[in-house]
């Protein structure tokens, strides 16, 4: 039997999240950053990668809100969105 504590899962699901959205984010091309032609047109685009993140986020966020509550959560949620805001 193999033991794994709570701190090494803990530690591989997050890799695991920033991993999967540092791959979706390979996808972004730089011509996605650049203005068509009118600024509003381009701030209500948004690319394959953002949805796919966005879409990921979401159902991580909501499986965190089923199984963890309280400090759990906050940290887990936490280390999340610093990591992949880096």
């Amino acid at each position: 039997m193999i033991y794994v504590s709570g701190a090494d899962l803990h530690f591989l699901f997050t890799s695991a999240i920033i991993n999967w959205l540092t791959f979706a984010l390979t996808k972004q091309k730089k011509n996605d950053f650049k203005p068509r032609n009118d600024e509003m047109a381009f701030s209500r685009v948004n690319t394959e990668p953002c949805i796919l993140c966005c879409e990921f986020l979401e159902k991580i966020r909501d499986t965190a809100n089923q199984n963890l509550s309280g400090k759990n959560l906050e940290v887990f949620l936490t280390e999340i969105g610093i990591a992949f805001h880096r």
